[in-house]
Protein backbone atom coordinates (compact mmCIF):
# COMPACT_ATOMS: atom_id res chain seq x y z
CA UNK A 1 0.00 0.00 0.00
CA UNK A 2 1.37 3.22 -0.84
CA UNK A 3 1.73 5.65 1.68
CA UNK A 4 0.69 9.78 0.92
CA UNK A 5 4.37 10.61 0.74
CA UNK A 6 5.15 8.18 -1.90
CA UNK A 7 1.86 9.16 -4.19
CA UNK A 8 3.47 12.85 -4.02
CA UNK A 9 6.87 12.04 -4.58
CA UNK A 10 5.52 10.27 -7.63
CA UNK A 11 3.05 13.34 -9.29
CA UNK A 12 5.96 15.40 -8.72
CA UNK A 13 8.54 13.25 -10.49
CA UNK A 14 5.72 12.80 -13.41
CA UNK A 15 5.11 16.22 -13.30
CA UNK A 16 9.04 17.07 -13.50
CA UNK A 17 10.24 14.97 -16.06
CA UNK A 18 7.89 14.83 -19.55
CA UNK A 19 9.09 11.82 -20.45
CA UNK A 20 7.28 8.84 -18.42
CA UNK A 21 10.20 5.98 -19.09
CA UNK A 22 12.60 8.62 -17.34
CA UNK A 23 10.27 9.23 -14.32
CA UNK A 24 9.71 5.80 -13.89
CA UNK A 25 13.59 5.31 -14.11
CA UNK A 26 13.84 8.19 -11.29
CA UNK A 27 10.96 6.78 -9.43
CA UNK A 28 12.87 3.63 -8.99
CA UNK A 29 15.80 4.77 -8.13
CA UNK A 30 14.90 7.19 -5.23
CA UNK A 31 12.31 4.36 -3.91
CA UNK A 32 15.27 1.53 -3.77
CA UNK A 33 17.76 4.69 -2.11
CA UNK A 34 15.22 4.94 0.19
CA UNK A 35 15.11 1.25 1.19
CA UNK A 36 18.95 0.68 1.11
CA UNK A 37 18.72 4.18 3.39
CA UNK A 38 15.88 2.48 5.77
CA UNK A 39 17.60 -0.77 6.49
CA UNK A 40 21.47 0.34 6.63
CA UNK A 41 19.99 2.60 9.69
CA UNK A 42 18.07 0.12 11.54
CA UNK A 43 19.99 -1.06 14.47
CA UNK A 44 19.54 -4.47 16.06
CA UNK A 45 16.52 -4.38 19.06
CA UNK A 46 17.70 -5.82 22.11
CA UNK A 47 14.86 -6.70 24.66
CA UNK A 48 14.97 -5.30 28.42
CA UNK A 49 17.43 -8.01 30.56
CA UNK A 50 15.78 -7.02 33.49
CA UNK A 51 12.44 -9.13 31.81
CA UNK A 52 11.74 -12.81 31.89
CA UNK A 53 12.78 -15.01 29.32
CA UNK A 54 9.36 -15.39 27.56
CA UNK A 55 8.71 -11.50 28.32
CA UNK A 56 11.89 -10.74 26.08
CA UNK A 57 10.67 -13.04 23.51
CA UNK A 58 7.32 -11.25 23.50
CA UNK A 59 8.64 -7.80 23.14
CA UNK A 60 11.29 -8.58 20.50
CA UNK A 61 8.41 -10.17 18.51
CA UNK A 62 6.29 -7.25 19.22
CA UNK A 63 8.97 -4.68 18.08
CA UNK A 64 8.88 -6.71 14.32
CA UNK A 65 5.24 -6.69 14.32
CA UNK A 66 5.15 -10.30 14.39
CA UNK A 67 1.38 -11.42 14.36
CA UNK A 68 -0.06 -12.40 17.67
CA UNK A 69 -0.39 -16.07 16.74
CA UNK A 70 2.75 -16.27 15.95
CA UNK A 71 3.83 -14.97 19.36
CA UNK A 72 1.83 -17.13 20.90
CA UNK A 73 3.15 -20.43 19.03
CA UNK A 74 6.45 -19.04 19.34
CA UNK A 75 6.32 -18.71 23.26
CA UNK A 76 5.22 -22.29 23.30
CA UNK A 77 7.55 -24.04 21.50
CA UNK A 78 10.51 -22.17 23.54
CA UNK A 79 8.94 -23.25 27.14
CA UNK A 80 8.38 -26.48 25.42
CA UNK A 81 12.35 -26.35 24.96
CA UNK A 82 12.67 -24.93 28.38
CA UNK A 83 10.48 -27.57 29.85
CA UNK A 84 12.66 -30.64 28.02
CA UNK A 85 15.27 -29.57 30.03
CA UNK A 86 13.31 -29.97 33.23
CA UNK A 87 14.02 -25.93 33.31
CA UNK A 88 17.38 -26.67 34.86
CA UNK A 89 19.43 -24.84 31.95
CA UNK A 90 18.62 -21.38 30.71
CA UNK A 91 18.63 -21.46 26.74
CA UNK A 92 21.79 -19.19 26.75
CA UNK A 93 23.86 -22.17 28.10
CA UNK A 94 22.42 -24.41 25.72
CA UNK A 95 23.28 -24.72 22.11
CA UNK A 96 23.07 -26.26 18.72
CA UNK A 97 23.20 -29.81 19.70
CA UNK A 98 20.96 -29.00 22.21
CA UNK A 99 18.29 -28.30 19.52
CA UNK A 100 19.02 -31.18 17.86
CA UNK A 101 18.53 -33.30 20.91
CA UNK A 102 14.95 -31.71 21.22
CA UNK A 103 14.04 -31.75 17.77
CA UNK A 104 15.17 -35.11 17.33
CA UNK A 105 12.79 -35.99 21.09
CA UNK A 106 9.65 -34.76 19.00
CA UNK A 107 10.57 -36.49 15.88
CA UNK A 108 10.94 -40.00 17.25
CA UNK A 109 9.19 -39.82 21.04
CA UNK A 110 6.05 -37.57 20.61
CA UNK A 111 5.61 -38.53 16.20
CA UNK A 112 5.80 -34.69 15.28
CA UNK A 113 5.18 -33.99 11.92
CA UNK A 114 8.06 -32.45 10.02
CA UNK A 115 6.11 -29.51 9.33
CA UNK A 116 5.75 -28.91 13.16
CA UNK A 117 9.49 -29.55 13.69
CA UNK A 118 10.36 -26.73 11.49
CA UNK A 119 7.80 -24.61 13.46
CA UNK A 120 9.72 -25.59 16.25
CA UNK A 121 13.01 -24.82 15.02
CA UNK A 122 11.90 -21.35 13.08
CA UNK A 123 10.72 -20.39 17.03
CA UNK A 124 14.45 -21.29 18.61
CA UNK A 125 16.07 -20.37 15.47
CA UNK A 126 14.38 -16.38 16.49
CA UNK A 127 15.07 -16.85 20.05
CA UNK A 128 18.97 -17.53 19.86
CA UNK A 129 19.23 -14.95 16.79
CA UNK A 130 17.01 -12.21 17.85
CA UNK A 131 16.88 -12.64 21.72
CA UNK A 132 19.65 -13.99 23.05
CA UNK A 133 22.27 -12.55 20.03
CA UNK A 134 23.80 -15.99 19.55
CA UNK A 135 23.85 -18.03 16.28
CA UNK A 136 24.15 -21.25 15.28
CA UNK A 137 25.23 -20.64 11.74
CA UNK A 138 25.32 -23.64 9.67
CA UNK A 139 24.33 -25.89 11.85
CA UNK A 140 20.83 -25.26 11.37
CA UNK A 141 20.95 -27.12 8.39
CA UNK A 142 22.71 -30.31 9.70
CA UNK A 143 20.20 -30.41 12.46
CA UNK A 144 16.85 -30.47 9.61
CA UNK A 145 19.26 -32.88 7.45
CA UNK A 146 19.97 -35.07 11.03
CA UNK A 147 16.05 -34.74 12.03
CA UNK A 148 14.64 -35.51 9.22
CA UNK A 149 17.50 -38.70 9.02
CA UNK A 150 16.47 -40.15 12.59
CA UNK A 151 12.66 -40.38 11.41
CA UNK A 152 12.96 -42.55 8.47
CA UNK A 153 12.85 -46.06 8.57
CA UNK A 154 14.98 -48.42 7.66
CA UNK A 155 13.22 -49.51 5.20
CA UNK A 156 13.00 -46.06 3.32
CA UNK A 157 16.51 -45.65 3.91
CA UNK A 158 16.73 -49.26 1.51
CA UNK A 159 13.96 -47.68 -0.80
CA UNK A 160 16.55 -45.00 -1.29
CA UNK A 161 19.93 -46.56 -1.23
Amino acid sequence: MESFHDITLYNLLLSTYSDIGTAKRKITSTYLAGITGKMENKRKFTPNPELKLVDQVRETLRYYHYAYRTEQTYCQWISRYIYFFNKKKHPKDLGAKDVERFLLHLATDENVSASTRKQALNALVFLYRDVLDQSFGDLIAHVMRRDIDAVRSPLDLLQTS
